[in-house]
């Protein structure tokens, strides 16, 4: 059973009442993110608040909001991000992103969204509303993203290999064009495992990158130790 909450080197996520728990694939989404510039950023299904906590901490003077349509999951982000130190910059609502109407546009989204369509359900319906498409078909998200993104804004989103394939062939029907991807490998030998990309409304030139968590299976490899290091209470 995963533990009931995950300690950061600045922040400390309680889990017990989220169906999605700390993983090391939104870690790296929350580390890789690039937010020069960004001073209105949103996280799209916040979940635990993980995503916006890790943005907060690393742009602090922006604007920072994050919305979660589950009950429960909304009330643990609220306490996560109430017991940090980045409470001040953050602003979470208990809301669906179909729903969600700011003001003022958002110069940085970002998304782990749910990802499976068509599979098997486990019948519970928090955690299959976290894994599965059932309350935000990708078609929906699309049309919040292109709702919500500045003109001049960026959306960084984490899918698996084929799923991303799909959101992004769907994005550049909706206006927009992909200018950078990582490819997440657990283990050099092994495929990719998950994959990012950020795209925006401006065509730019495709930078593709690609990262091993660990070059064997008990010993991280040293790029994604760069990465989390101003994370990870281990590195």
């Amino acid at each position: 059973m995963p533990n009931s909450y995950f300690s950061f080197k600045q922040f400390t996520i309680h889990q017990n009442n989220t169906a999605m728990k700390v993983c090391t694939d939104a870690c790296i989404l929350g580390a890789y993110t690039q937010i020069a510039g960004a001073k209105r950023i949103i996280d799209i299904g916040t979940g635990t608040g993980l995503l916006a906590l890790m943005l907060a901490q690393r742009a602090q003077e922006a604007c920072i909001d994050a919305i979660e349509i589950d009950a429960d999951a909304y009330e643990q982000a609220v306490q996560n991000v109430q017991a940090s130190s980045f409470a001040p910059c953050l602003r979470v609502y208990h809301t669906s992103v179909q729903a969600y109407a700011p003001i003022e546009k958002y110069d940085l989204i970002i998304i782990n969204p749910p990802f499976y369509n068509q599979y098997l359900q486990s019948g519970k319906a928090q955690q299959d509303n976290a894994w599965h498409t059932n309350t935000l078909p990708t078609s929906d998200l699309l049309e919040a993203v292109v709702r919500l993104l500045a003109p001049a804004g960026k959306v960084w989103i984490l899918l698996p290999p084929y799923q991303m394939t799909l959101f992004i062939a769907e994005a550049q029907q909706n206006g927009l064009h992909v200018h950078q991807t990582l490819a997440i490998h657990t283990l050099p030998q092994k495929p990719v495992w998950r994959m990012i990309a950020a795209l925006s409304f401006v065509p730019q030139m495709l930078i593709t990158e690609r990262l091993i968590v660990s070059e064997t299976p008990q010993v991280y490899a040293d790029a994604f130790k760069a990465l989390l290091n101003p994370y990870y209470l281990n590195l």
